[in-house]
C-alpha cells in the first residue's frame, strides 16, 4: 500500500471488520475512532497488513480493556441494591467496581484524601467534565461534591457508560454520561472544572501532540490532568517523561500550572490567564 490516502470503500471496509472481529463486536466502539485511525496511520504504511496492525495496536491502547473492567450487568444489579440497603453498601460497590480497573484500583488506598487534596486548592465546583473517565465516576461518594452539582463523564465504552448513568440515576443525579471519543470530538460545555485523569500519556501514544489541542478545546476554567509517577510494573519511574510531556505541551501558552502530588499521582492544575 503506497498510497497516502485511504479511500471511502476501504475504510468502510476495515471498519467493518474490526467491528466484526471476536474482540470488538461487543464493545460497541464508535466508528469514527476507528476511521481516524486508520486516516491517521495509512501514510505511515506502504504494506495494508501493516496498516491494520498499527490500527488495532493503537485501538488496543485506546479501548485498554487489559487495565479491566467490571461484570457491568451484575454491577448494575449490585448498585440497585445497595441502594435500597445503605450509604455503607453503596460505598461497598462502588469500591468493587473500583478495584476492577488498574487506574481506579491504584488510588482506593487514598480515595477521600484525593479528593480533599484537590477541592481544598480548587475549591468545591457546580459543574464538572470527566474526560476519559473509565470508572472514575464512582469515586463520587467519596467527593463530599454537592447534590446539585452537574457531573459530565465521557468514555468511549457503551457498557461503561450506561453504567455510570445507572448509577447518576441512583443517586439522584442527572446521568449526563456520553460515550464520546472526545479526542475527535471535545466536549464544548463550559464547566468550572475538568478532571483528565492517568490519559494524556495515552492520548500522545495514540496521536504525538494532541494533548495541547485538546487541552487548548475545552471550555473550562480549571483543568487536573494527573500522570502516574511509574509504570504499571513499578519498575520505571516516569515523573521526568511525564513532566516533558506536560510542559513541551504547554510552550507558548499564558497558563498558570501549580503542580503537586498525591500518593503516585502527579497532578497539574491548569488555569487559563485571560
Amino acid at each position: 500500500m503506497s498510497k497516502s490516502q485511504i479511500s471511502r470503500e476501504e475504510l468502510t471496509q476495515y471498519v467493518g471488520e474490526i467491528l466484526k472481529s471476536t474482540k470488538y463486536r461487543s464493545i460497541d466502539i464508535p466508528e469514527d475512532l476507528i476511521e481516524s485511525l486508520y486516516i491517521q496511520e495509512t501514510p505511515n504504511h506502504k504494506r495494508t497488513q501493516d496498516l491494520h496492525k498499527a490500527v488495532r495496536k493503537k485501538l488496543h491502547n485506546v479501548i485498554a480493556s487489559y487495565l479491566g473492567d467490571p461484570d457491568y450487568k451484575h454491577a448494575a444489579i449490585d448498585l440497585s441494591s445497595a441502594f435500597n440497603q445503605s450509604e455503607a453498601a453503596v460505598r461497598t460497590v462502588c469500591t468493587e467496581i473500583l478495584d476492577s480497573h488498574v487506574s481506579t484500583k491504584e488510588r482506593l488506598l487514598f480515595l477521600e484524601s484525593f479528593y480533599q487534596e484537590i477541592f481544598a486548592r480548587v475549591g468545591k465546583p457546580d459543574s464538572i467534565l470527566d474526560l476519559a473517565c473509565g470508572l472514575h465516576p464512582f469515586g463520587l461518594p467519596w467527593m463530599g461534591l454537592d447534590q446539585n452539582c452537574q457531573y459530565y463523564a465521557y468514555d468511549i465504552v457503551k457498557a461503561r457508560i450506561d453504567l455510570i448513568n445507572t448509577f447518576f440515576t441512583l443517586s439522584k443525579r442527572q446521568p449526563l454520561a456520553f460515550q464520546q471519543d472526545i479526542l475527535l470530538h471535545p466536549p464544548q460545555i463550559e464547566a468550572d472544572m475538568a478532571f483528565f485523569f492517568k490519559e494524556a500519556h495515552r492520548f500522545d501514544q495514540r496521536q504525538r501532540g494532541c494533548n495541547r489541542y485538546f487541552w487548548q478545546s475545552l471550555q473550562v476554567k480549571n483543568l487536573m490532568v494527573s500522570l502516574p509517577t511509574s509504570s504499571m510494573t513499578l519498575r520505571h519511574n516516569k515523573i521526568d517523561q511525564h513532566r516533558r510531556l506536560v510542559y513541551d505541551n504547554l510552550k507558548g501558552l499564558d497558563w498558570s500550572v501549580e503542580e503537586f502530588q498525591i500518593e503516585n499521582e502527579l497532578i497539574f492544575w491548569f488555569r487559563r490567564d485571560g
